[in-house]
């Protein structure tokens, strides 16, 4: 089955499901006109990839991604979220008038770089049973690419653009790992930035300020990308 075949379908045992390995929840109060840095111990023996969302009601009604929304303005409360070898590690930014409870959720994946017993740290996961209701992703690669000045590619050739999940060491050695969002046209530092498009993948290092060797752990799925 090649991957065109396996994005129509809900589930692909040609293909693996993502090994969850990760799940927590919980909340964080943050007073007016404040930022804090508040670190969870993950109880992990490496880094998890995370993918967190969070909202400021219990319900989720509205809920956003991880990391800085892009907007300009203070008002607009943010909450960005790293992951360290012991700690899932919250930036919470509240600017707004009032003080704010921030609801999170996060998510996480095993490095590929990591060979390593991983226990399920949420019991919930003894619950999961297959729903042909949904649609469960299916992981087609995932690797690790090292900064090195100029451009690298990875060659997909689907004929459509692809889920991908990016993340990166924000420094080398600096032990924080942070997630990239969905790297369709996005960037970091203004020249480092991925492209995805209907047969590749280009990771374009071209920042000045870019450290050889800095680790940019992806995830690249048989589904297609959000449009």
């Amino acid at each position: 089955m090649n991957p065109s075949t396996a994005n129509n379908l809900l589930l692909s045992t040609d293909f693996p499901l993502d090994k969850i390995i990760y799940m927590n929840s919980g909340s964080i109060s943050v007073p007016s006109g404040s930022s804090l840095d508040i670190n969870v111990p993950h109880n992990l023996p490496f880094r998890p990839l995370l993918i967190a969302t969070w909202s400021t009601t219990a319900d989720f009604a509205i809920s956003y991604e991880q990391g800085v929304s892009g907007f300009t303005d203070l008002s607009i409360p943010q909450l960005s979220v790293q992951s360290t070898p012991t700690d899932i590690r919250f930036l919470p930014l509240n600017y707004t008038g009032s003080t704010l409870t921030y609801y999170w959720r996060v998510f996480g994946f095993m490095p590929s770089d990591v060979d390593a017993e991983a226990i399920f740290t949420s019991a919930t996961a003894d619950s999961f049973v297959l729903n042909t209701d949904y649609n469960y992703t299916k992981l087609w690669d995932s690797g690790i690419k090292l900064w090195a000045s100029g451009t690298q590619t990875i060659d997909h050739n689907f004929g459509y653009r692809p889920q991908i999940e990016i993340w990166f060491e924000q420094e080398l050695n600096s032990n924080l790992l942070t997630r990239w969002f969905q790297g369709i046209d996005t960037s970091y530092g203004g020249t480092d930035k991925v492209l995805v498009t209907d047969n590749q993948i280009i990771f374009y290092f071209n920042s000045s300020g870019g450290v050889t060797g800095r680790k940019w752990y992806y995830r690249i799925y048989t589904d297609r990308a959000v449009q």
